[in-house]
């Protein structure tokens, strides 16, 4: 028991590539993992709050947030906001109510977008995403 209930084949392959994921983030340290992760919030958050226009959910502190950045900008509805950094930039990010529906109810918004940075992403990418929301902003002011 409890095996003997289970169909098929075990997920070996999962149990490699977990094996594998956690050996990469011992050997990078998650004290800097977390500190990268922290650098570019705070960056994004900087940059961010620069913007007219751009209003960002979450505590201000990035030490009390990951790496996600939820956000709206005014008057555009988060999913062309997404579809936009897409098509100007090749930009990736999540768009909707994030499984979190009833906050969205709460804050009275209809969708927002999140965007989240990891290890793999750098300084260069955050300012691109920033300077393109920007030109978003502008372009539909």
């Amino acid at each position: 028991m409890p095996w003997r209930f289970e169909p098929g084949t075990p997920n070996v392959s999962g149990a490699m590539g977990l094996a594998a994921a956690v050996d990469y983030l011992s050997k990078l340290g998650m004290d800097w993992v977390r500190k990268h992760e922290v650098e570019l919030t705070k960056l994004a958050m900087k940059r961010l709050a620069e913007l007219d226009k751009v209003t960002v959910y979450g505590p201000e502190n990035v030490e009390e947030r990951g790496g996600i950045i939820s956000f709206n900008v005014e008057g555009v509805d988060g999913h062309d906001v997404a579809l936009l950094l897409d098509e100007f930039e090749n930009i990736a990010v999540r768009s909707g109510l994030h499984c979190a529906e009833p906050l969205h109810r709460k804050l009275d918004i209809q969708s927002s977008v999140r965007a989240s940075f990891y290890l793999y992403n750098t300084e260069n990418e955050i300012n691109l995403f920033c300077d393109t929301l920007e030109k978003i902003v502008d372009s539909l002011s």
